[in-house]
């Protein structure tokens, strides 16, 4: 990592006031990556259907419970609820309560694509900045 880029993650990280830079730990992660990379041979890349999906494992394709037009409306939400249930269990991130990382970049960048449309039909072929997206928000007062 170049020194520079040590810089902005130590000016970035010790504005947090529980965060404790272990230098020995930098330093390891910089030598990993200057490690040569190992290629593989391409036999060591596949691997057998069998040995992931077995009938009847947790990881087997998911189905949808059985039911009849007998059965309740609460009977039915009861039995796929303890279907959800162990599809928790089989993926913990299911149980996040937060918005993906992803979702927030959505958030942030679905309104800045909507301003550059706007700002392309008024001058089309026009290089944008930074600046000029947030003067864009300004004088459009596009709500994010």
């Amino acid at each position: 990592m170049p020194d520079e880029f040590y810089l902005l993650y130590i000016i970035l990280f010790n504005c947090c006031d529980n965060f404790y830079v272990n230098h020995d730990e930098i330093d390891r992660q910089k030598k990993l990556t200057q490690l040569p990379i190992k290629k593989l041979p391409e036999e060591s890349l596949e691997i057998p259907i069998e040995q992931i999906y077995r009938p009847g494992s947790a990881l087997d394709m998911p189905i949808r419970p059985a039911w009849t037009y007998s059965r309740t409306k609460e009977q039915l939400e009861q039995q796929e609820q303890t279907y959800f249930n162990i599809l928790a269990g089989i993926h913990p991130i299911a149980q996040v309560q937060e918005p993906y990382t992803a979702v927030g970049y959505l958030v942030q960048w679905l309104p800045m694509t909507k301003i550059l449309k706007l700002g392309q039909l008024e001058h089309e072929k026009q290089n944008y900045s930074a600046m000029d997206i947030c003067e864009g928000i300004d004088s459009k007062s596009i709500r994010t």
